[in-house]
């Protein structure tokens, strides 16, 4: 029964584009690596390895974790649900939604908006880096 249950549940968990997601966040973490390992003998080079690693390893976590504690996750979500529709009195649902939907929208948009960017100056600063180096 226990191996039903189990064949069910990878079976949605693991569609095609969960695979394809997980090789591509694997070669963020295996190409920098073999990099970093076989070649980098520049400073900023290391650096930008180095990056490369911990970001590839923190979005592979990020996704391990979700689905080892999915349960916390839905737990804590269903107990906000219950908090917001005890709420009687109109003074605390107006602070309730001053939490959720202001400081909640503000937070997210100034992380996505500084992970923007980053990557952003990130890109350009390897385009417009003036030092042309040719290994031969």
């Amino acid at each position: 029964m226990a191996s039903e249950r189990w064949k069910d549940d990878i079976a949605y968990a693991i569609t095609p584009f969960e695979l394809m997601a997980w090789s591509i966040g694997n070669l963020m973490f295996i190409v920098p690596s073999i990099e970093f390992y076989l070649g980098c003998t520049d400073a900023e080079t290391n650096v930008d390895c180095l990056m490369l690693i911990c970001c590839g390893i923190l979005g592979m976590l990020k996704t391990v974790w979700f689905r080892i504690y999915a349960r916390n996750l839905a737990n804590n979500y269903s107990s906000v649900v219950k908090d917001y529709l005890t709420i009687e009195n109109t003074m605390e649902r107006a602070i309730m939604r001053k939490h959720t939907l202001f400081m909640g929208r503000i937070l997210c948009c100034l992380i996505l908006g500084f992970a923007y960017f980053s990557c952003v100056m990130y890109g350009l600063i390897a385009i417009l880096d003036e030092n042309i180096s040719t290994s031969i």
